[in-house]
């Protein structure tokens, strides 16, 4: 299947319309098998078997999947109201903090719309990517419902924001008003235990599931008709007790200076604003049609055969900005793809890249 919906819901919708489909059919041929003996049409070859019991079981079975079906169509409806259309949701792993997709970081909305990504969502646990790539949304993780309360008592305008717990302590979501850190662990002044996390950018935080505690996930708010606030990172006041994640980033400053000073490609070759451009001009569907690969469009990329692994059905969903294959999880943008195809080097990927587009090919319109 080569749709690509508008929304995730759609998809989702679309894949369990497909599951809804296959066992009715499965049930009428059930139906029809046992009907089939009872007129004497076909030979009964266990004679011991409850012909009753069996259609019985049978159409439990089909019952009780129906209701599953239903009811999370409505929890993951629930999420996307609660969390926002725009949010990034990952697949993770029943029972588990791990997500399916060894590269989920680099998933992107679009990512999401996909049907063969709706299955996967609807297998298991399912997280928020945090940061920007969902609208800047971020949680303030803290482990000790003591912490927690004293936390609210200093920022009382934030529990009229959407809160969600899990085994141990709470998580509570905000959408960010301008900058603000990273990821970051936030522990108590004067040692390395721990407090919680600010998990931003780089995060992800299971919100609906089954902890591997077999505690569920739940959605713990108690005004959740408020929405997710919006709120800029200074006006979050933190406890005297703790070093405050802009602190933590402040001390890592000086580290992440040393380990720039090792600069790569791209920085050797051209500013970070002068690729982007590049990129925000560049067309990888018209590129992998130039370089001869078969590919399904659909009206926002296109599907091809993943040239990264042995794949007989187009698996790679290729779009202008960026390429993510659901069978080997290779993602990337075209510097990614061209090292992955050709072992090129990033200079070199660049000015191939930059002959096409003065070309006039592979150019988006």
């Amino acid at each position: 299947m080569n749709t690509v919906f508008n929304h995730p819901v759609d998809a989702i919708r679309f894949v369990l319309a497909e599951t809804d489909a296959d066992d009715r059919s499965h049930l009428c041929d059930v139906i029809r098998q046992v009907e089939d003996i009872k007129s004497g049409r076909t030979p009964r070859l266990l004679p011991t078997v409850d012909l009753e019991k069996y259609l019985d079981d049978q159409c439990e079975t089909y019952v009780s999947r129906a209701v599953w079906r239903d009811q999370r169509l409505s929890a993951i409806e629930t999420l996307y109201e609660t969390f926002g259309q725009q949010t990034v949701f990952l697949p993770v792993k029943n029972c588990s903090k791990r997500p399916v997709l060894k590269k989920w970081p680099k998933v992107r909305f679009r990512d999401t719309c996909h049907p063969a990504y709706a299955k996967l969502l609807l297998g298991g646990n399912i997280s928020i990517l945090q940061g920007d790539v969902s609208q800047h949304l971020v949680s303030i993780d803290v482990d000790d419902d003591e912490d927690f309360a004293e936390f609210l008592s200093l920022n009382p305008h934030l529990r009229e924001s959407v809160m969600t717990s899990g085994a141990r302590g709470k998580n509570l979501w905000v959408r960010m008003l301008g900058p603000y850190p990273p990821l970051s662990v936030v522990h108590r002044r004067g040692s390395q235990q721990g407090w919680g996390e600010f998990r931003s950018a780089g995060g992800q935080t299971i919100v609906d599931g089954m902890h591997p505690s077999l505690v569920p996930y739940s959605i713990a708010s108690s005004n959740q008709s408020a929405g997710i606030l919006e709120v800029a990172y200074a006006d979050i006041l933190w406890p005297d007790s703790v070093v405050p994640p802009h602190e933590t980033q402040k001390k890592n400053r000086m580290s992440r200076k040393n380990s720039r000073s090792g600069k790569n490609h791209r920085n050797l070759v051209a500013g970070d604003r002068e690729v982007d451009r590049i990129k925000a001009e560049f067309d990888m569907v018209a590129f992998v049609r130039e370089l001869g690969f078969e590919i399904t469009l659909s009206e926002s990329g296109g599907m091809i055969c993943c040239p990264f692994h042995d794949d007989r059905t187009p698996s790679c969903w290729v779009q202008p900005d960026h390429f993510f294959c659901f069978g080997c999880e290779a993602v990337g943008d075209v510097f990614e793809f061209l090292k992955r195809l050709r072992n090129l080097p990033f200079r070199n990927s660049l000015i191939y890249i930059k002959s096409c587009l003065a070309r006039g090919f592979c150019r988006l319109t």
